[in-house]
């Protein structure tokens, strides 16, 4: 049953011209890892010389390979600021 829902959705949101942010974020993911990743990241990193990651426990690998990748890989020179609010 959840294939055919999972199906569904994707359907649906491919006929509604729709994204989710989990989207959006598979969709940077996957650009990051292309053959243009390193030019993406660089542009990302001028863009955005300063990052500030709330709640950084509860990232995920995609997350995690985004920040990683803009922020270490691309080398720079960004500032990227960590808050982890567990206890």
């Amino acid at each position: 049953a959840l294939h055919v829902v999972r199906e569904n959705l994707a359907n649906n949101k491919t006929l509604h011209n729709l994204l989710a942010p989990d989207d959006l974020l598979n969709q940077l993911v996957r650009a990051l890892q292309s053959e243009k990743g390193d030019a993406l990241a660089q542009a990302i990193g001028a863009a955005l010389p300063v990052a500030l990651i709330d709640e950084f426990q509860d990232t995920d690998f995609e997350m995690l390979f985004l920040f990683l990748r803009v922020f270490f890989v691309s080398k720079n020179g960004l500032k990227l600021l960590l808050v982890n609010s567990g206890t």
